[in-house]
């Protein structure tokens, strides 16, 4: 039987605020400190990706399990090891957990004795400790689905800013919004795309496309959840939406190319705030052109989209790293089914135990079955192997992303620009077969194309 001391809160962080000037010295200065994210892009052959992995300390088993890249340093180089800021890796933990009050912290050790200092994580495990007890039993979102998405006043502040504060506004907000023709989604696309001019990543002015940052499949939740009443003006821009429409809100959309429209809309990456501007994080778990070119690379979102519809999205990726294991044990009682159409429908679990959120003074043995069910979780940690879903595809999405865009710019009769030309990787004798196949029918392409080696390492999005 292992004895535990249950510690004060006061104590508890006076402990955590000593160990953490403690660390800081010797942490700090091997600490990613990113202040450039216009880096040139990474070859993809470079590319490193890791894991960082939260733990839930009572049960003893992996939380989430994200992906991380290397960022741009001070220097103008990349980080030598993976990294991802902490508040991202705190937000995370906030939206399965529902704790938004602050009181969620992230530890080395199981017991919350040694605190995470850095502004950065490298891959690893860290355990996510709630109310400062450690020994807490906290309840979870299992699905996206079930998620009920905290009050606008709740996000943590470093999701607002200046251009859309938190606080509400009942002013009008700009005409261009209101005025927008309400008959079709494909006309409040095409008016935000109209807005926008351009691809809010790779500056493109064609060919780009209207995307929803929530998906329309997900129309009935973002009704049921009453999202438009917490946006910066309350209501639907162009007022004339209502019903399951109202996700076709011109606020909702952003404007991508045709190719990074279509990884979005595989939830291949999300954005997050860092350093008061948004930036783009590649969420798959392998490495491809829009990785190296896009990882941690500042987003222009026009002054419409509003940053609530961002924590959302994110939200959206956080729960495809869930870990199902974690989740069966105490649902969360704020949790709501929602019924959807086609994909994203809820999932279902076995119940959970229902009583004793927290553990007594002692911490019980575990008995034999659940012992080597964490040992198996453990591992699986370690390891590295499980994680992120979208893998299945993402191998085809490194060929077809490129060739969405030939086949556009075939089908109008325009020369391909070199980057995109560029864009075929030889990863196997297929792949390979079919460069050359197209650099020997499109000459003209090889001679823009040769001086990047067959890979978009030179170019430059700005």
């Amino acid at each position: 039987m292992l004895k535990k001391r249950r510690t004060k809160p006061a104590e508890f962080e006076k402990r955590a605020e000593d160990r953490a000037k403690t660390l800081l010295s010797t942490t700090m200065a091997t600490s990613p400190i990113v202040t450039s994210l216009d880096l040139p892009p990474k070859p993809v052959a470079n590319e490193t990706v890791g894991q960082v992995v939260a733990v839930h300390p009572f049960l003893f088993r992996p939380l989430l399990r994200i992906p991380v890249r290397c960022c741009p340093m001070s220097d103008g180089n990349y980080s030598d090891k993976p990294c991802i800021p902490t508040t991202t890796v705190l937000d995370a933990c906030a939206i399965v957990t529902g704790n938004y009050n602050g009181n969620g912290h992230l530890f080395r050790d199981r017991e919350g004795q040694t605190p995470v200092p850095s502004s950065f994580l490298e891959p690893g495990q860290y355990f996510y400790v709630v109310d400062h007890d450690p020994s807490l039993n906290y309840p979870l979102f299992a699905s996206f689905d079930v998620w009920v998405p905290p009050p606008r006043c709740d996000v943590p502040d470093h999701w607002f800013s200046p251009q859309c504060p938190k606080e509400q506004s009942l002013l009008l907000p700009d005409t261009r919004w209101t005025n927008v023709d309400a008959s079709s989604r494909s006309a409040v696309s095409s008016a935000a795309k109209g807005l926008d001019g351009q691809c809010l990543l790779s500056g493109y002015l064609w060919p780009i496309e209207g995307a929803h940052i929530i998906p329309m499949e997900n129309a009935l939740w973002y009704t049921a959840r009453q999202v438009s009443d917490q946006l910066r003006h309350p209501g639907s821009y162009p007022t004339r939406l209502s019903g399951d429409n109202v996700v076709h809100d011109i606020r909702n959309f952003i404007t991508l190319r045709a190719d990074i429209h279509r990884r979005w809309d595989k939830h291949t990456f999300f954005f997050i705030p860092f350093n008061g501007s948004f930036v783009l994080y590649f969420i798959g778990k392998l490495a491809d052109l829009y990785s190296t070119q896009y990882h941690f690379r500042k987003a222009s979102f026009p002054e419409r989209v509003d940053p609530y519809l961002l924590f959302i999205r994110f939200a959206m990726a956080v729960f495809s790293t869930l870990r199902e294991k974690a989740v069966n044990e105490l649902p969360h009682p704020r949790q709501t089914e929602v019924t959807l159409k086609g994909v994203g429908t809820t999932r279902r679990r076995r119940a959970g135990p229902s009583a004793g959120g927290r553990l007594q003074t002692t911490m019980e043995e575990p008995d034999d079955a659940t012992m080597e069910e964490q040992e198996d979780d453990m591992e699986e940690v370690l390891s590295g192997e499980g994680g992120h879903g979208d893998d299945v595809s993402e191998l085809a999405e490194l060929e077809d992303g490129p060739k969405l865009l030939v086949k556009i710019f075939e089908e109008d009769g325009l020369e391909l620009p070199p980057d995109l030309a560029a864009a075929f990787i030889p990863r196997d004798e297929k792949i390979e077969a079919a460069k050359i196949a197209w650099f020997e029918a499109n000459p003209q392409i090889r001679q823009c194309s040769e001086a990047t080696t067959g890979v978009a390492s030179g170019i430059h999005f700005e």
